[in-house]
């Protein structure tokens, strides 16, 4: 199977008696493409988005979530065929219902992320274990609620399931619906968004930085850089209970001093430089060996940069909008506009690297 090529998802937004889509949010030039053209996306970049943000069943173990995640869509990803997204029968029914359970979180993250034109880091989950799918975002400062659902059959009972819990807890569940059509019969994926009523919550540039750092705390932990993610994630707390921003903006982080327990590689391609941390051990990290190739998660050089020197100013403006993914040496970069990069290298042109 090839999960590096790009499929085109049919994309449906769907208008119910006194609940239109509102697009009003939208960025208008990417809902129009989307609306018309469908979502281009690879089966790796799926992978990416469900890995960072879906928990599943190990919800303490970054490695174990995207060995989860990549696991179960690798092995569900049908053949290229005509250009659209297909996937497989060969999985008995109560693996079907899982992978189509991460399959959907990571096509929801993709399309909200493009659709309101947001970077991914102010995607978050909500933190509760019945709540895996449900996701909070942030755009103009104030927070929106979003379910995704993924159903190989029939997605009517999904959509109507998300309207009547809109109706008996309407303080905390989803201004959008994202519902992933799934089938296993040959028929291609698609999805359908929908827009229950929902009144937003605003929020304070203080938690919006609590919620980055907590975030990035989270991605450098798949990444390698464990000491990073220590550092990041005891200055989200510290905001969280209350610590003015003042106490750590500019204060530098001092991560590094960990390199030497450890192997570090950055790699780059023209003006693109990517970092990875191998530790020693398997606490931290990710590394999935792929008969012969190596996935493994990086992170843009760049942002590493800002995490370490804690510019919040910088963090909040930054995005890495303007690279698509790269296939370059056999090498296949997925690269989120997080600065999160999923990549897939043979294990000796990779041994190149360090």
């Amino acid at each position: 199977m090839d999960i590096f090529r790009k499929r085109n998802i049919p994309v449906i937004f769907t208008d119910y008696p006194e609940h239109n889509v509102d697009i009003s949010l939208f960025d208008r030039s990417k809902y129009n493409q989307i609306r018309q053209y469908g979502l281009s996306k690879s089966p790796l970049n799926i992978i990416h988005s469900s890995a960072i943000h879906y928990q599943g069943r190990f919800r303490k173990s970054k490695s174990m979530r995207l060995l989860n995640a990549f696991l179960d869509i690798f092995t569900s990803v049908g053949e290229y065929g005509d250009g659209k997204l297909y996937f497989n029968d060969i999985e008995s029914n109560e693996f079907q219902a899982k992978s189509s359970e991460v399959i959907a979180v990571g096509l929801c993250i993709e399309i909200m992320s493009e659709l309101f034109n947001i970077n991914k880091n102010l995607i978050y989950l909500i933190e509760d274990v019945k709540k895996r799918c449900d996701f909070r975002f942030i755009k103009n400062s104030l927070e929106y609620i979003i379910e995704s659902k993924g159903r190989k059959g029939s997605t009517t009972q999904a959509i109507n399931d998300i309207f009547m819990k809109k109706q008996n807890y309407s303080s905390s569940f989803p201004k959008y619906g994202v519902i992933s059509s799934l089938p296993r019969d040959g028929h291609c994926t698609s999805v359908n968004v929908i827009d229950p009523a929902f009144e937003p919550r605003r929020i304070s540039r203080e938690e919006r930085i609590q919620k980055m750092l907590s975030y990035y705390s989270r991605l450098s932990y798949t990444t390698g850089f464990w000491r990073m993610g220590d550092l990041l994630s005891e200055r989200a707390l510290a905001i969280g209970k209350g610590a003015p921003l003042e106490q750590f903006d500019g204060k530098e982080l001092e991560y590094d001093n960990i390199i030497k327990i450890g192997n570090a590689i950055e790699i780059r391609v023209g003006d693109f430089r990517s970092q990875v941390f191998f530790p020693k051990g398997d606490g931290f990290g990710f590394n999935l060996d792929l008969k012969g190739k190596l996935a493994f998660f990086a992170m843009e050089a760049k942002l590493i940069e800002i995490l370490n020197t804690q510019n919040f100013s910088l963090l909040e403006d930054y995005s890495l909008l303007h690279f698509e993914d790269i296939n370059v040496n056999d090498i296949f970069f997925s690269i989120g506009n997080d600065g999160s990069i999923l990549a897939v290298a043979p294990t000796e042109v990779l041994d190149q690297y360090r």
